[in-house]
């Protein structure tokens, strides 16, 4: 099932989104990226900087058997997907592709034609998968470090 997160969110399931959040990082990002970068990555993801987004972008959750499974963030205004994320333990069982269908349903209603996003390496080949189309690389900031990433677009 896949719930929205609201400012009003209980603790838990921000505390929960912070800890998928770090372990995709660690996980899945460690292969791409050298420690400086991981490191300064990880130092940005909190659970007061997940707070403090949810009054200006869009949260959603994906739950089975009352357990959270992954989360993404997304922005209709800037039409936009900032990030989705699967616990590792249940990556590659197609939980991503119902958060992204779930996004793409919601651009569509609001009547926005094209979504676009910053991949990091290790995700081109999921978001490739699911219709993107690299546009160019580019250096996304962090703190005082940067870090490869690809911008993507989708027609929708």
């Amino acid at each position: 099932m896949i719930k929205k997160l609201s400012p009003k969110t209980n603790k838990k399931y921000i505390k929960k989104v912070e800890d998928i959040h770090k372990q995709c990082v660690l996980e899945n990002n460690s292969g791409y990226y050298n420690t400086k970068q991981i490191k300064e990555w990880l130092s940005t993801i909190s659970y007061k900087n997940i707070k403090n987004q949810l009054d200006n972008t869009s949260w959603i959750i994906i739950e089975e058997n009352s357990s959270i499974l992954g989360f993404a963030q997304y922005s209709l205004e800037e039409k936009e997907i900032f990030q989705i994320q699967i616990d590792s333990q249940f990556q590659g069982k197609g939980y991503g592709k119902k958060l992204y269908k779930y996004i793409e349903t919601d651009f569509i209603k609001n009547n926005i034609s094209e979504i676009s996003l910053f991949s990091t390496l290790n995700a081109v080949s999921f978001y490739k998968r699911i219709g993107f189309k690299i546009i160019k690389n580019i250096e996304f900031q962090l703190v005082t470090t940067s870090v490869q990433m690809v911008a993507m677009k989708k027609a929708i």
